[in-house]
């Protein structure tokens, strides 16, 4: 049977029908039907709520683990957003960043590299509504406009019940400073429930299951990446300083199993992701969000040994 709404197009839609139709500047038109249209402009739609059933743990590059995952739960966590912690030259800071049981280091390093050189940008991205929930803001591809690369600033929000060990300890990120009150920082648990709500759910975070790229839905800008092999020591050495004093966060992903004993023996994660923490002299920290077993004072020959890209950020 057909349904009167069939023959309708939404304002979307209409101008999504416009827009292809006409063509690329200098193109061809093409053919479009209603159910490609109606796919397209649904296709990065946000899950209404996010099934956040028992927390699962099938990722790569996970911390090892603290607590019993049979025992967890949802708990509503009284907090704050952001805690000038002592040390913290920001409320929000790169030690917030703490990794939990689900393979979301190409997440949460984004949200790491980010604190440490520009930490009124994560301030930026997520709103306290004062009434127990927080609105984050990314930048997705959606419908028509994801065809050539565009973004669309998406607000995502969510309440402030985590899932926890049973004993008040959050299975995912984990929670940063506490204020004088005794009031935990939240900024990374939230930022990582939204995404885990417009990808979901948990489960759908783990890398190699996300359909967008983080990193550009943070930033909403296009991410430049290298093979570190491709440079110099010199060149990569200088490229990787210039960034560090411009306040452009960089990331580091390690090689994958096909290297396991040799990454095991330099102390790195195999298939992880690392946020650049400090440089200067020819010398790099990398920050492991886990927020442990960090890589501290290496030089471009251990980088060129152990990553196989280094992705620039803008923001």
């Amino acid at each position: 049977m057909k349904h009167a709404h069939d023959d309708q197009l939404s304002a979307q839609e209409n101008d999504a029908l416009q827009q292809i139709q006409a063509g690329p500047q200098g193109g061809e038109t093409v053919p479009v039907t209603r159910d490609f249209l109606r796919w397209l402009n649904g296709a990065r739609a946000p899950a209404a709520k996010a099934p956040e059933t028992a927390p699962a743990a099938n990722g790569k590059a996970l911390p090892a683990k603290t607590a019993d995952q049979a025992a967890a739960k949802e708990e509503q966590i009284d907090g704050k957003l952001f805690v000038k912690g002592a040390g913290d030259a920001s409320e929000v800071d790169i030690n917030d960043v703490q990794q939990g049981q689900v393979g979301d280091c190409y997440f949460v390093a984004v949200l790491a590299a980010i604190a440490r050189v520009q930490p009124d940008f994560i301030k930026s991205m997520v709103k306290d509504n004062g009434d127990g929930t927080y609105t984050v803001t990314f930048h997705t591809k959606q419908g028509f406009s994801g065809l050539f690369g565009s973004r669309s600033n998406q607000s995502v929000t969510v309440d402030s019940k985590f899932w926890t060990d049973g004993a008040g300890n959050p299975v995912y990120a984990k929670k940063g400073d506490t204020d004088a009150g005794g009031k935990p920082e939240l900024w990374v648990m939230v930022i990582e429930k939204a995404w885990a709500k417009l990808q979901g759910s948990y489960d759908d975070i783990n890398g190699g299951k996300v359909g967008d790229d983080a990193r550009k839905a943070v930033t909403g800008k296009d991410v430049d990446y290298i093979d570190p092999t491709d440079l110099s020591d010199a060149e990569l050495t200088k490229k990787i300083e210039a960034a560090w004093a411009a306040k452009q966060p960089v990331l580091f992903w390690s090689h994958g199993d096909e290297k396991s004993k040799k990454l095991t023996k330099n102390g790195v994660v195999t298939d992880h992701e690392y946020a650049l923490n400090g440089a200067g002299g020819g010398k790099f920290t990398l920050y492991n969000p886990w927020g442990s077993q960090h890589l501290t004072d290496v030089d471009v020959a251990f980088i060129k040994t152990n990553f196989q890209k280094i992705r620039f950020l803008t923001l």
